[in-house]
């Protein structure tokens, strides 16, 4: 039979499995096609040996082989071009076992976590060889042929039914990690309500009131176990009136949208950032790196990364923006923020004009839900949970920027609205819904 397409699914490592399935497939000739549908690395013992081999496989087949780029390639390149620590931190996702294969270490177990020096390694992502990179870059998104469209994740549903063709697709990478409510429903058997509005929970009827935004129906949800995942909102400071297209805050795919499409029109030359956090430094570097634009970075403290890094350690990553034209201003808080023909910050120094203005100081967590339905809230305004993310309420759960979380320095509670740290929490209670013995334990906030 000739014209004949196998796809291979996620590798993840697994060279014995490859080759136990490569051993299963009829004889082979130059109209067959193999297609990798990605994800070589991660999780399993082998992510370099598997890579090696399809790398080499055209060579040892008539076949055509064509390899696809997957999300956990994906994930690398950023990590490689820019860092992405809430990828390489959770343990589930592999990234010390794809480490160590490639520098012929121990395989981990599921309880091994990196050690300070291969942490620094899986951080950048400098352990991979340049040929390995590049291919991860030339990895295409998609491929068709007489059979199918192949991609990775899924393909985007086109408004009034059916699919949008990749071809069409402004944004390829949405290919790699595509995840609709249809996915959910039909793949993981999960009931997703978007437009829905939690506004109420009753702990004593293990009810939920909420809101169809669409028609202002009103909805009930009975749960046997509940998660609270109700994130945080950005502090608003006196005097800053925040949301115009031109003085915004980083928190939703709507300010993304805005700044990036004043970026692409030419209509940014000038940006100041507000707030020398994870947030603010991250934004200052990249509106300088990545759109060349003059950028001020605003800090009311007397450093950078204030109650997140000591002095000494402030000032190296200080240099490190001022050598990427960041300008840094500490000792400067702001008092109001006005608009006209441009945007104009007030500090005590005088009046800074920008082009675009960006508010980064910090969030707060949103309770208010757990709040009214008399779960017990901290000190610092998050819901209070246990190592389990249990929280006040019997069966009531808590996970993310909502939470306080106990600190690994001072064992005091804290706030650590950090990605990483939710995603762990996230897992930790789903485990302990089900019956999983799972732990979450203090935290660095790093």
């Amino acid at each position: 039979m000739a014209n004949r397409t196998f796809a291979v699914g996620d590798l993840h490592g697994g060279l014995d499995h490859l080759f136990r399935l490569l051993s299963c497939l009829p004889e082979l000739d130059a109209e067959d096609t193999i297609v990798f549908i990605g994800d070589y690395v991660d999780r399993g013992p082998k992510s370099a040996q598997v890579i090696d081999y399809v790398m080499r496989l055209p060579a040892m087949t008539p076949a055509k082989v064509v390899a696809l780029r997957g999300n956990h390639e994906d994930a690398w390149l950023r990590v490689v071009d820019e860092g992405w620590d809430e990828f390489v931190a959770p343990p589930l996702n592999g990234c010390l076992a794809a480490y160590r294969s490639f520098v012929n270490g121990p395989v981990p177990s599921e309880e091994d976590l990196p050690r300070a020096d291969e942490l620094m390694m899986i951080q950048t992502g400098a352990f991979f060889p340049d040929a390995v990179v590049g291919w991860f870059r030339d990895l295409p998104f998609w491929y068709e042929d007489d059979h199918a469209i192949y991609v990775h994740a899924g393909l985007p549903h086109r408004p009034g039914g059916g699919f949008l063709h990749p071809s069409e697709v402004n944004a390829p990478v949405c290919l790699l990690w595509g995840r609709d409510e249809d996915f959910f429903r039909e793949y993981k058997g999960i009931e997703v309500r978007t437009g829905v509005r939690a506004d109420a929970v009753d702990t004593g009827a293990r009810t939920v009131a909420a809101t169809v935004l669409a028609d202002g129906t009103q909805a009930s949800f009975s749960y046997e176990r509940l998660m609270l995942a109700l994130g945080a909102a950005p502090k608003v400071l006196p005097g800053v009136v925040v949301g115009s297209d031109r003085v915004r805050f980083v928190k939703t795919m709507e300010d993304a949208r805005v700044m990036r499409g004043l970026l692409e029109r030419g209509k940014v030359d000038t940006v100041g950032v507000v707030g020398a956090g994870f947030i603010g430094c991250e934004m200052a570097e990249a509106f300088g790196s990545m759109w060349g634009c003059s950028v001020k970075l605003i800090e009311a403290a007397d450093q950078i990364l204030p109650g997140m890094l000591d002095a000494d350690m402030a000032s190296v990553v200080q240099k490190e923006l001022e050598s990427k034209s960041v300008q840094v201003l500490l000792r400067s808080p702001i008092t109001r923020i006005d608009e006209g023909d441009a945007v104009t910050i007030h500090v005590a120094d005088g009046p800074i004009t920008v082009d675009l203005a960006v508010v980064g100081v910090g969030v707060i967590p949103q309770a208010k839900l757990a709040v009214d339905a008399g779960i017990a809230v901290g000190s610092l305004g998050g819901i209070v949970v246990d190592e389990h993310m249990r929280t006040s309420a019997p069966d009531v759960y808590a996970a993310g920027d909502c939470v306080e979380c106990r600190s690994a320095v001072t064992g005091k509670p804290t706030l650590a609205a950090l990605g990483s740290l939710a995603n762990r929490q996230g897992r930790v209670a789903a485990d302990h819904m089900v019956g999983k013995a799972s732990r979450f334990g203090p935290v660095a906030k790093s």
